[in-house]
């Protein structure tokens, strides 16, 4: 996935979110260079979806990934439980992007 803003500006702007569990689960799982990893992006997907249980959390992910990540979250073309499955499926190695009408996948 391609970043819309630098990898600084990205770790500024989900160093915000509010959630102690979030911000454990950044420094372990979000790894950013030029482009977002898969499973980073698998990631933070899940996090938009769910919020782990915490609807304000789930929204400001959401937000954040819309400032940060293009396609938004809005316009991936992805489930939860893909998200999941892609997140800690060892033989995926690169990120694929592809288009499905007007949504994208991760």
């Amino acid at each position: 996935m391609e970043l819309k803003v630098t990898a600084t500006e990205a770790q500024k702007i989900l160093s915000q979110i509010d959630n102690k569990a979030f911000q454990r689960g950044r420094k372990a799982h979000w790894k950013v260079g030029q482009t977002v990893s898969e499973k980073s992006a698998n990631w933070l997907y899940c996090w938009a979806a769910t919020g782990m249980g915490s609807v304000r959390t789930a929204n400001a992910v959401q937000r954040a990934f819309d400032r940060i990540l293009k396609p938004g979250y809005g316009t991936c073309n992805i489930t939860l439980e893909q998200a999941q499955r892609n997140r800690y499926d060892r033989t995926r190695k690169k990120n694929k992007l592809g288009i499905q009408g007007t949504k994208h996948a991760i």
